[in-house]
């Protein structure tokens, strides 16, 4: 019995040796398929992911460049609205002018000086509207040229808060910043930048003009990764109807105003990636807030 196990177990020893290695051959033809489809799929995947993300960078583009186009649209049939009334009444005063000078008459000398120099005077400040009028369209509609710089937000904002004062003084209006000690790096075009929060802050100080003064608070802060800019008055709120027009270009419930503070400051805070947004309570003031993606290290 024993010699026939021995004999058996010679016999199929080299059945499972033979087996074993078709096996192993087959495992390793399988990993070196499976490693070559790899290398051959990770260099398709990198190539399709980049594709598609610049077909999605061209599409978001070509959305921009719509969005920018239709508002240009818009912003040039508000200018033509907003300069109609300065023209009328240039149109009406030289007619004016010119029908005193052609009925003039000796004895009527001073009074045709007094009313020309009048005329004049009023032909003066029109011309300067509209020169105001198309600054602010073109400050607005212009492409502007960033000139970005790592900055501590803080100290941007103190700065401006220092030239403010005095305005802010005068018109009763008691400056309240709450400035965080920690530094926030961000990416700015100073200036712009700044012409952007003035218009905040002209914006609150006007807004509460109408209740003889109060407090603008400005604080800086660091929320959810980013930095955090908010410009808050107490004046007497905005109403919800006229919340959602704030943004809109030519825009605006003040008298003489351009429409085009608010939208300005849009523009530039959207041109430094960043957000604003409005939070309002009638008979208890307003508030904008800015975030801002902090600058990598």
């Amino acid at each position: 019995m024993q010699w026939i196990a021995r004999r058996l177990r010679d016999a199929i020893r080299p059945s499972i040796r033979t087996t074993v290695q078709a096996m192993s051959q087959t495992l390793l033809l399988v990993l070196f398929g499976a490693a070559l489809a790899l290398l051959i799929a990770t260099p398709l995947a990198l190539l399709w992911a980049r594709r598609s993300a610049r077909r999605a960078d061209q599409l978001a583009r070509r959305a921009r460049a719509a969005e920018r186009l239709a508002e240009l649209g818009s912003l040039t049939g508000g200018l033509a609205h907003e300069i109609k009334n300065p023209l009328a009444t240039l149109r009406i005063n030289l007619d004016l002018l010119s029908e005193d000078l052609r009925d003039a008459t000796p004895a009527g000398l001073e009074d045709l000086q007094r009313r020309g120099l009048n005329r004049v005077g009023l032909l003066r400040r029109e011309a300067q509207r509209l020169d105001d009028i198309l600054d602010d369209f073109l400050r607005y509609a212009g492409r502007h040229e960033m000139h970005v710089e790592r900055v501590n937000l803080n100290q941007v904002v103190q700065d401006l808060l220092e030239f403010y004062a005095p305005q802010a003084s005068a018109a009763r209006v008691r400056l309240r910043p709450g400035l965080t000690p920690d530094p926030l790096t961000v990416r700015l075009d100073v200036d712009l930048f700044k012409q952007a929060i003035l218009n905040l802050l002209i914006n609150a100080q006007q807004a509460m003009s109408e209740t003889s003064g109060g407090e603008l608070i400005v604080r800086t802060q660091k929320l959810d990764g980013r930095a955090s800019l908010e410009v808050a008055d107490t004046g007497p709120g905005i109403e919800p109807a006229r919340l959602e027009r704030i943004f809109q270009a030519y825009y605006s419930t003040k008298q003489g105003g351009s429409g085009l503070g608010l939208p300005t400051t849009r523009r530039i805070v959207e041109e430094h990636d960043g957000t604003i947004e409005v939070h309002s309570q009638p008979g208890r003031g307003t508030s904008f807030i800015i975030r801002l993606p902090l600058a990598e290290e």
